[in-house]
């Protein structure tokens, strides 16, 4: 297999190491979890799916608004698998700042870390035009979850291998 996209990597690593059981691994709740390459293929593929089906099309800005963990990465691979272009925005900044950048990057949909996060970013929703969707990692009650979404992507039609 060669390589001419980014998004290209993770299949091809799997094709290369298929016994591989950890390529991720992150602490959560002070235990250590791990994420298989297989699992981490199959969520770039559910979540692109489920970005499809949102309407996430080629060009779409989507904002990355998190610290560092495992579906930032899920995120930036199905973005560019969809054609969409991944604009990783630093988690503390102001929101000032935050309405500038989703403005003037046209950015339409927002996956967002945390209830302060949340707080920053809610006003633009209903504002800037281009803003459709907001997507949390921990269920604050207002925006649907990226577990969601991804969860989502099983539903939609699988190809035949």
């Amino acid at each position: 297999m060669k390589i001419t996209r980014i998004f290209d990597i993770p299949e091809r690593y799997s094709k290369l190491y298929p016994d591989q059981s950890i390529a991720f691994g992150f602490k959560k709740d002070k235990v250590w979890q791990h994420v298989s390459i297989q699992e981490y293929n199959d969520r770039i593929k559910y979540l692109s799916y489920a970005l499809i089906n949102l309407g996430i099309n080629e060009g779409d800005k989507v904002a990355i608004v998190c610290g560092s963990r495992v579906e930032w990465n899920i995120i930036d691979m199905a973005v560019m698998s969809v054609g969409g272009v991944s604009v990783p925005i630093y988690p503390t900044i102001s929101a000032a700042d935050y309405e500038y950048i989703f403005k003037h990057a046209d950015i339409k949909l927002a996956f967002v870390e945390g209830k302060e996060l949340q707080t920053k970013i809610k006003p633009l929703f209903g504002v800037l035009p281009e803003l459709k969707w907001i997507y949390t990692f921990t269920n604050q009650g207002e925006f649907p979850t990226y577990e969601e979404l991804e969860l989502s992507g099983k539903n939609f039609p699988q190809e035949e291998e």
